[in-house]
């Protein structure tokens, strides 16, 4: 029999509050100051994940095969799409359900949350894979869209191939991050991470500047409204997921992008040479900052004197493909 789907339904009503009045007997005469809190006011932390710098320092990144989750880490960065764990359906702002299938690692997130691991999704939120279970929602979805150098079709978000060469997937595309059907789309996702478990997004393929070309006529006003919006939308109430700021270093200077995200998880800082001073913000403000240098472009002992000149405690080398295939860490 097959696993029967489960579902989030977005378009549930408001709960209703119930108001309870209490009839205060007051007596006569003055009751005195008001009462404060035993510890006074005090700052009310987030019911999400907030990792300070060090605090994941164990942590690893696997997004291609092959997989291996068996070493105990603070934290993993997976996959979204590889870690449903049974056929889940999601409810899209038209009222069509979509059944998002189980992945290459179904038990992943229950098995690390039973050794209190916490799951960071990596989420293509400025890019779809044309494959992806979900893209013929976004506008303009087609087997071949328009690509370089010619123009997205008239109305669609889908833009030009990333040529990331971490991308197994050869028909990843940028999404038009100025468009207001991305956010409700992309929304989606954020739901489905929530549905089945993931404490944090880790939203991939945000950063668009030069020489990297989507297809589309961006600049920083909306790539920093975009940011903002993503943030603000794994943070409702309805989802409470950490959000990490994924090579957004153009924006990592931004008083209100620091404020609004979490961590920062940057690619290739220390083997460019100018490792890590775009980071300082987040770590001045007592956030995480988790960095991937690459094997391939720098040895583990040259990219953690540079992670340790730098204040850097969350620093790896990993593999091209982002695997369990090498795992480099720091002192």
């Amino acid at each position: 029999m097959a696993a029967r789907p489960n579902r989030i339904d977005v378009m549930t009503p408001l709960r209703v509050l119930a108001v309870v009045v209490l009839a205060l007997v007051v007596g006569c005469g003055d009751d005195g100051p008001p009462i404060d809190p035993p510890d006074g006011p005090g700052i009310v932390e987030p019911p999400w994940w907030t990792p300070e710098p060090g605090e994941a320092k164990n942590w690893d990144i696997q997004l291609r095969m092959p997989f291996d989750i068996s070493a105990q880490r603070a934290m993993y960065d997976l996959d979204l799409f590889a870690v449903v764990p049974a056929p889940t359906m999601v409810m899209y702002p038209d009222g069509s359900m979509l059944t998002f299938p189980a992945g290459a690692q179904a038990t992943a997130i229950a098995d690390l949350h039973a050794k209190g691991t916490i799951v960071v999704c990596r989420v293509g939120a400025g890019a779809i894979r044309l494959d992806d279970p979900d893209a013929m929602k976004f506008p303009g979805f087609e087997a071949t869209p328009p690509n370089d150098p010619d123009l997205p079709a008239a109305g669609s978000v889908i833009g030009w191939d990333t040529l990331d060469p971490n991308e197994a997937n050869a028909n990843e595309r940028y999404l038009d991050i100025s468009s207001a059907d991305v956010p409700p789309l992309i929304r989606r996702r954020f739901e489905l991470a929530k549905l089945i478990g993931c404490d944090a997004i880790d939203a991939d393929k945000t950063l668009m500047i030069s020489p990297l070309k989507p297809g589309f006529t961006l600049d920083s006003t909306d790539a920093r409204k975009y940011h903002l919006a993503l943030a603000a939308i794994a943070h409702e109430s309805t989802l409470e997921l950490a959000m990490g700021l994924r090579n957004g270093l153009d924006l990592g200077t931004d008083d209100d992008i620091v404020a609004a995200y979490d961590f920062q998880i940057t690619e290739g800082l220390a083997a460019s040479g100018v490792c890590c001073d775009e980071l300082r913000t987040f770590v001045n403000a007592k956030k995480a900052a988790f960095v991937v240098d690459y094997m391939d472009e720098i040895s583990v002992d040259s990219a953690c004197m540079q992670y340790d000149q730098a204040g850097i405690q969350d620093g790896l080398v990993k593999d091209r493909a982002l695997s369990s295939a090498f795992r480099g860490d720091c002192p």
